[in-house]
């Protein structure tokens, strides 16, 4: 089920360069955990979404590279506007 839900949360990065949470094919993802698929309709499922996402790679609106230097400094504003309102700093 793991595998299958980063598939689709792949294909919508790479399409949309966002997550939707909860992720809108939740049900399908329930109904693969309660183990109502079978191991060859998953590996099946895998499969195509695989193809699928390699394919919107090519066409991805997001970068081709991460900027670290930016990351980083989103996570540390927001580590450090956590600590602030909670009185640690």
């Amino acid at each position: 089920m793991h595998f299958i839900r980063l598939m689709y949360e792949g294909i919508e990065l790479m399409t949309t360069g966002r997550l939707t949470f909860p992720p809108p094919v939740k049900d399908l993802l329930l109904s693969i955990h309660k183990g109502e698929w079978s191991k060859e309709k998953v590996e099946e499922l895998y499969k195509q979404l695989e193809s699928e996402l390699i394919t919107s790679e090519s066409s991805s609106p997001l970068p081709p590279r991460i900027d670290r230097e930016r990351v980083s400094a989103i996570v540390s504003h927001a580590y450090l506007s956590h600590w602030v309102v909670q009185g640690l700093i």
